[in-house]
């Protein structure tokens, strides 16, 4: 999260930008310090909402929606379609995966592969968090239209070959 931090925060420092940021309610109390660290003070962040601190209801939709540029966790398939379904530019960071003696967990290879596929789709950009700097400047120079994904009509579609 730090790699990410540091890029986000570098291209609002040399472009200007500003930055709108929430974490998760399951967001780790490390990360959570490691973000306001970070945001709180910079002068471009003009908004900081620390979820498990003070929810407001319709933050997210606030932020999707006043953003050129959406950065989202690939941690969360949620977050990641309600970002790639809002009009806003996607890039999802991947997380690095931890080094178990167990198994991977049984969905893992299911989550990277929607990640895959949203990506090779161009609903989002997947980036490892180092690159997330440049991954921001591609996407602000892609003059190509936002490729909005609509779940619903997926959801739809599912329901409709199952009656």
């Amino acid at each position: 999260m730090a790699d990410v931090l540091d890029g986000v925060v570098s291209f609002s420092e040399r472009t200007n930008a500003s930055i709108s940021a929430t974490t998760s309610r399951r967001t780790p109390k490390n990360i959570e310090a490691l973000i306001k660290n970070r945001l709180a003070k910079l002068n471009n962040c003009k908004s900081l909402v620390i979820a498990n601190e003070n929810n407001r209801p319709g933050v997210v939709n606030e932020i999707l929606n006043s953003s050129a540029i959406t950065v989202v966790s690939g941690e969360s398939i949620s977050m990641v379609s309600e970002a790639a379904s809002s009009g806003s530019k996607t890039i999802v960071f991947k997380l690095k995966t931890r080094k178990r003696k167990s198994p991977a967990w049984p969905g893992q290879a299911r989550h990277a592969k929607f990640l895959e596929n949203l990506s090779s789709k161009g609903y989002i950009v997947l980036c490892e968090p180092g690159d997330i700097k440049s991954a921001i400047e591609q996407t602000l120079n892609d003059t190509r239209p936002v490729k909005r994904l609509n779940d619903g009509a997926l959801v739809y579609e599912a329901v409709k070959k199952l009656i």
